[in-house]
């Protein structure tokens, strides 16, 4: 009878097994009978820790204490931060031209963009050292006197900093006039990371590269505006003058007071004086006149908003289209010159009205067929994009021709595309296997251009 509970309770605690058990044999009751006039409760030993500590700090506070100040030694201390300005520049060269883009950041994080087209022809590491040496031209004209630049041109970067040396006789005026600016500057640092880092410097350099701006443009600066929701969820604007006046202004001091615009000629006189004859003041506000008898009360902007919010969307949310949200606003008693054309264009940009709207069958130009008449008549042929990490053979391009009647493949990769292997991959993998086709059809015309004309005429 006790090697069963002499075993079981070696393995937990005996109190425990005590309090907890529901019925008890032998010894064991004797034990719990023994311990109940003391009135015991079982807790764990984690609760009593903590508890103890509780009951003890209540039971026990401390009175007239006094506040602990904490002085340090060299409280009077003061951290002064260097104003540092930092220059981000890259250079770009492609076939549209070459164009450079700097940015600036001062040390209260504002950004200055820069960018520049370059009407000349120059290498890679020249524009990149022409991006830097504006750049650092930019800062010397600003009067900033510490500066770290930022590129992610290792050559330009490393010859800057003395770790390389310039060999190129080309790059060597550029690197002479770098080390004749940095003296203008108390402290000068090169920095050097990777392009993903550099993308506003990047994204300035390829625009300036790719936009042809005619001498006689006066080109404003570039605004950048963030948004954090879609252009539907955003307050629709109605026009009004930007005199501070509601667009009833004039009608309202020709009721009251007869009087016209200062510039108003003999012809806009005579329409206003046929404009004003509908509109009444009344209570100090200006109503048009309904052949029903009901008068409509004119509204200005942020009025004529609220309303079209709150009858388009509002408790009961009908979502009608334009043309019956302008006849439920005229019901109300209100009315603006431009309302059937701002309730249009806000039902066209809610979106629940986009959702819930009929879907449009009819295609919105017309279909044309791409089928040809017979096999290997017509092909269709493009590059795939460059393959990463590059294959065993080093092949890093795929020209496919794929035929409109049968969907035949012909593919062959190559390290580098040009328009010579162009024409014999054409002449080998298509004409020589299926006949002369009929037509080809590309998006990609830079392949074709060069020798591939020359070589398919040649055949």
């Amino acid at each position: 009878m006790l090697a069963y509970p002499v075993r079981l309770i070696s393995r937990m605690d005996p109190l425990k097994y005590l309090f907890e058990k529901p019925a008890l044999t032998g010894k064991l009751t004797r034990w719990l009978l023994m311990l109940a006039e003391f009135e015991l409760k079982y807790v764990t030993r984690k609760s009593v820790k903590r508890r103890a500590v509780v009951e003890f700090l209540a039971d026990y506070p401390i009175e007239g204490g006094e506040d602990v100040e904490f002085k340090f030694s060299d409280e009077d201390l003061m951290i002064i931060a260097e104003d540092v300005w930092k220059l981000y520049f890259d250079g770009a060269a492609n076939q549209k031209g070459f164009g450079i883009g700097v940015l600036l950041i001062a040390p209260d994080r504002s950004h200055i963009p820069l960018a520049f087209k370059l009407n000349f022809e120059v290498t890679n590491n020249q524009v990149e050292y022409e991006a830097c040496i504006i750049g650092m031209e930019a800062a010397i004209e600003i009067g900033i006197e510490k500066l770290e630049v930022v590129g992610d041109s290792n050559l330009v970067v490393s010859q800057a900093n003395g770790d390389w040396k310039v060999k190129e006789e080309k790059l060597k005026p550029y690197h002479q006039d770098l080390e004749d600016l940095i003296p203008h500057f108390n402290k000068v640092t090169f920095i050097h990371v990777l392009r993903l880092k550099n993308q506003f410097a990047n994204a300035l350099a390829t625009l300036a590269s790719m936009v042809e701006i005619p001498v006689s443009v006066k080109l404003r600066p570039i605004m950048i505006e963030q948004r954090d929701s879609p252009v539907y969820q955003h307050v629709m604007v109605i026009n009004e003058p930007d005199d501070g006046h509601p667009w009833y202004y004039d009608i309202w001091r020709f009721v009251e007071r007869g009087e016209y615009p200062t510039d108003a000629s003999k012809k806009d006189r005579i329409a206003l004086q046929r404009l004003a004859a509908q509109y009444i003041i009344c209570g100090g506000n200006l109503y048009r006149r309904s052949h029903c008898g009901m008068h409509k009360l004119s509204i200005y902007r942020a009025e004529a908003e609220r309303v079209i919010k709150e009858i388009h969307e509002g408790v009961c949310e009908p979502h009608m289209n334009g043309k019956m949200l302008v006849k439920k606003i005229l019901r109300q008693g209100y009315f603006w010159s431009t309302m059937e054309t701002e309730c249009l264009e806000y039902v066209r940009r809610c979106h629940k009205c986009q959702i819930h709207a009929n879907l449009m069958h009819v295609p919105p130009l017309e279909l044309h067929q791409m089928t040809s008449p017979w096999p290997f008549s017509v092909w269709g042929i493009d590059v795939i994009r460059r393959i990463t990490p590059a294959a065993s053979n080093d092949h890093k391009v795929i020209l496919v021709a794929m035929d409109y009647f049968t969907k035949w493949v012909e593919a062959a990769s190559y390290t580098t595309l040009t328009a010579v292997r162009v024409a014999h991959f054409i002449k080998h993998n298509v004409i020589y296997r299926y006949g002369v086709p009929q037509a080809f059809v590309s998006d990609n015309r830079v392949h074709f251009k060069g020798r591939a004309k020359e070589v398919m005429e040649e055949f």
